[in-house]
């Protein structure tokens, strides 16, 4: 409207430098906040049941400008205060677990209003994934676990993991923190692994049973070969040697049958079958390549091997 009366004279010279300025002002001040993400939470991005949390769009002062925000979805949140560039916000009920967005819009008579939005999480975090990883492992053999990202965590690293008594633990982030982590189980058992996360409203934790089985020197051993493979695999049992006592019963293989897994590195189940005898073959394997893991169960004992994929 000020360019349309500008040009049509209706002003003189000092008001038509003053109009100027204070688009160009205006101007500059959209490119500004694009770039500098001005909402503001008083505390973290998370907003809770019972807990005030003000977002603030950080306007500067700017004359001639008018701030209007909503809410979405205003389902989860009510809006305990609310002026102008300032907006307070409460979950409605504590079991609320939901991502939502405030929007500021910023304008005055130069332009259309500048929208700039907010991402904010409602509740506790929420895992939507289980811990991945083995249901097994060998004592003193390691495995590979990782907990899908908990929505609402409050950082990437906040997630710690709780082990049972005599395991060993390395994290991808700073000690016992990360999403991802080797274990190295030393008690024979079923034992429960655990990962705790929070935010500003609260934690949350995601667990997983592992059961930890000897490695009995005396029992049947597991042979692959050609090992590193291409994808053609044969599988043997070797017997145990003679000397022990009492050895795995050998002739069992070939009236009952064996279960074979085969995992990757991250513990994610990539073929499963079941067979008879002291051998099979593993056949067209299409494999990234890298570290897989073998077991054959039999008779309650499980047997392993490391296998490479090229």
């Amino acid at each position: 409207s000020y360019s349309r009366a500008i040009c049509r004279n209706e002003f003189s010279k000092h008001q038509v430098a003053i109009m100027w300025k204070q688009i160009e002002d205006f101007k500059n001040f959209i490119n500004y906040q694009e770039h500098q993400r001005p909402v503001i939470s008083s505390t973290t991005n998370a907003v809770c049941s019972g807990v005030s949390n003000t977002f603030t769009f950080n306007s500067g002062s700017l004359p001639n400008t008018s701030i209007t925000w909503e809410v979405q979805p205003s389902s989860i949140v009510t809006v305990s205060s609310g002026v102008g560039n300032s907006a307070a916000l409460q979950a409605l009920t504590s079991s609320t677990y939901e991502y939502g967005t405030i929007t500021f819009a910023i304008g005055n008579t130069c332009s259309v209003p500048l929208k700039i939005s907010k991402t904010f999480w409602v509740g506790k975090p929420r895992f939507q994934l289980p811990i991945e990883g083995s249901s097994q492992l060998m004592i003193d053999y390691s495995g590979q676990y990782m907990v899908p990202y908990a929505l609402g965590a409050s950082s990437d690293y906040n997630y710690t993991w709780v082990m049972p008594a005599g395991w060993t633990l390395y994290t991808s982030g700073p000690t016992g923190s990360g999403h991802s982590a080797t274990i190295v189980p030393g008690s024979i058992g079923f034992k429960t692994i655990r990962v705790n996360t929070s935010n500003a409203c609260g934690s949350s934790y995601s667990q997983k049973t592992v059961e930890c089985v000897s490695a009995d020197e005396c029992s049947s051993q597991l042979s692959a070969y050609p090992n590193p493979s291409k994808g053609d695999i044969v599988i043997n049992i070797i017997p145990p040697p003679g000397d022990c006592d009492p050895p795995m019963e050998f002739s069992s293989f070939s009236t009952q049958s064996s279960s074979l897994v085969l995992r990757n590195g991250t513990g994610e189940k990539m073929l499963e079958k079941d067979f008879m005898g002291t051998e099979t073959e593993l056949k067209g394997l299409r494999l990234k390549p890298g570290l897989y893991y073998l077991t054959v169960k039999h008779q309650g004992k499980v047997l392993e091997r490391k296998l490479l994929i090229n």
